[in-house]
């Protein structure tokens, strides 16, 4: 998994923010009833923090971000965000092995990642967050998860009438996606790497909720039993 971003400020404590750090331009349409379109403030945080953050990553080791090496950061430009879902550990050990809405277990965040566009295919994404009540630009980077969100969309577009959702399970230290237009449930894990040559991976095949929680739920046991003193089961 990728976890090279670039940090404007530091991100929030906590323990899901502890895990998540181990993970490795037209903006859209508002549609206000839409949990998955950022607030206006997000936009602006991103647009104002994109030059300053792709500045001194290609200043650093651009490639550990997702920029390509000497591109200036004014021919950069922003797509699409994601909104990042919290899978929440008790989900994770107590859902039903036939869920039937996967969407229902999801939290959504005050976390919007940006994927950065621009000469030499970049994979970075921007990252977003509220805190105090207000947005900021926090983070560049993360190419590994990068690269896979933009394959989910290329095989689930928009065009056809999907928005796939970034899923993330950070005490088992994983992203997953969910694709609610699909014929059936499904929730589906992301093979994100930080090798820019992995095989690509075929997400046009979805997985169902109760396997992929399954996949979890030992990792997600190993670090709650971790952090509250009891040592890994």
């Amino acid at each position: 998994m990728n976890a090279h971003s670039f940090h404007f400020r530091p991100s929030r404590g906590g323990l899901g923010r502890l895990l998540a750090a181990v993970l490795c331009g037209a903006l859209p349409v508002r549609a206000a009833e839409n949990p998955d379109m950022p607030p206006p403030a997000a936009e602006r945080a991103a647009a104002a923090g994109l030059a300053h953050l792709a500045a001194q990553a290609l200043a650093d080791r651009s490639a550990w971000y997702g920029l390509p090496a000497n591109t200036p950061p004014a021919d950069l430009r922003l797509e699409p965000p994601w909104r990042q879902y919290e899978l929440p550990p008790a989900a994770v050990l107590q859902a039903d092995a036939a869920v039937s809405a996967p969407e229902a277990l999801l939290q959504p965040m005050d976390t919007w990642l940006f994927p950065v566009a621009g000469p030499g295919d970049p994979q970075a994404l921007l990252v977003v967050e509220r805190s105090a009540g207000e947005w900021h630009a926090a983070a560049i980077g993360r190419a590994g998860l990068g690269r896979e969100l933009r394959r989910v969309r290329a095989q689930w577009p928009a065009a056809a009438g999907y928005r796939p959702r970034l899923v993330s399970s950070f005490q088992a230290r994983r992203h997953l996606f969910t694709v609610p237009e699909a014929d059936a449930p499904n929730l589906t894990p992301l093979a994100v790497s930080c090798d820019p040559q992995a095989a690509p991976a075929d997400y046009r095949k979805l997985e169902a909720p109760g396997p992929a929680l399954e996949k979890l739920r030992p990792e997600v046991r190993a670090n709650l039993a971790a952090f509250s003193g009891g040592g890994a089961p």
